[in-house]
C-alpha cells in the first residue's frame, strides 16, 4: 500500500500568524483529517513529560484526529506557521513522528512559497499536486525519524555513534571505541546489545557496508577506493564482508544498479 493511498484531498494551505498577545485557542482535529503545522517563525512551547520544550522555525507538527493544534506561544515571539489540512478516506494512522524537523533550512522557504502558490493557482492539477505535497512532508518527517537517536539512548552512546559515523574510513576497533567512552569492552558490548540489538563491531560493519552500497551506486569511485573509504584493511576482507551482507560481490552490485543496465530489454 502506498503512503498516499488514504489521501483524499488537501482542503487548506494557508499561513497563520499568532496574535501579538499570544492568546491562541487550540483546535481539536476532526475525524478523517490530518493537520500539519510547519513553523516558519517565532516560538512555540510543547508540553512533554511535564515540561515545556521550545520549538522554532523548521519544526513540523503532524496532528491526527483527537489531537490539538499548537497554541502555547509568548508575546515576545508569537509564532507563525504554514497550515495544511488533509482529508482522508479512512481514519489516519500515525506513520511518522508527531514532531519532526525540516532537514535543510535553505529549502524550507521555497517549499512554503511553492505550497501556497500552487494550491491557490486554479491551473494546478490537483491529482499531481496533492500527492507531491503530501509526500514531501512525509519524507521530511520519515528522514527525521531515521536519523533521530533511538528513545532512551544514553548520551555517551549517542556521541559515540556520531563519532564512529565520521570515522568509517578508519579501522576503528572495539577496544578503541571503548577507550573513547572510558569504559570496558564487555560493558560497551552490553550497552550496544541492549540499545541497538547488535554488538559494536557488527554495528560499525553494517554502517561501512551501507556506505559502500551508496558509493557503488554512484558509479564513479573505484572499488579499491571504496574499500579504503569504508575502512576495510584490504580488498579480500571487503569482498568477503560485502558478499556475506549483500549476497553479491561489489562489482555485481554496481552492475545491478547501473542506471541504464539492461535498458535494452525494455525496448
Amino acid at each position: 500500500m502506498l503512503v498516499t493511498d488514504n489521501l483524499k484531498e488537501i482542503t487548506v494551505v494557508s499561513m497563520y500568524q499568532a496574535p501579538a498577545n499570544a492568546k491562541v485557542v487550540p483546535f481539536e482535529i476532526p475525524d478523517h483529517t490530518e493537520l500539519i503545522e510547519l513553523l516558519t517563525g517565532g516560538r512555540i512551547y510543547w508540553e512533554e513529560d511535564g515540561s515545556h520544550t521550545p520549538y522554532e522555525r523548521g519544526t513540523v507538527f503532524w496532528h491526527l484526529p483527537g489531537e490539538h493544534t499548537i497554541w502555547h506561544t509568548t508575546p515576545e515571539a508569537p509564532y507563525n506557521c504554514l497550515s495544511i489540512r488533509i482529508q482522508t478516506y479512512r481514519p489516519p494512522e500515525r506513520k511518522v513522528p508527531r514532531i519532526s524537523q525540516w532537514d535543510k533550512e535553505e529549502e524550507l522557504q521555497r517549499f512554503v512559497n511553492d505550497a501556497l502558490r500552487y494550491f491557490h493557482d486554479d491551473a494546478t492539477d490537483r491529482s499531481v499536486f496533492y500527492p507531491s505535497l503530501y509526500m514531501k512532508l512525509f519524507w521530511q518527517a520519515y528522514c527525521y525519524a531515521q536519523r533521530k537517536p533511538a528513545p532512551g539512548l544514553p548520551p555517551f552512546l549517542q556521541q559515540l555513534l556520531a563519532q564512529t559515523g565520521r570515522q568509517l574510513d578508519r579501522n576503528l576497533s572495539v577496544e578503541a571505541m571503548a577507550d573513547l567512552c572510558g569504559m570496558s569492552v564487555p560493558y560497551l558490548h552490553a550497552q550496544f546489545k541492549k540499545h541497538l540489538g547488535v554488538g559494536p563491531h557488527e554495528y560499525v560493519l553494517n554502517r561501512r557496508l551501507q556506505k559502500a552500497k551508496n558509493l557503488l551506486a554512484g558509479n564513479v569511485v573505484t572499488i579499491k577506493e571504496i574499500c579504503v573509504q569504508c575502512g576495510f584493511e584490504n580488498l579480500e576482507s571487503f569482498y568477503r564482508a560485502f558478499r556475506r551482507h549483500a549476497g553479491v560481490t561489489p562489482g555485481e552490485y554496481r552492475t545491478k544498479y547501473r542506471p541504464y543496465h539492461n535498458l535494452k530489454d525494455l525496448l
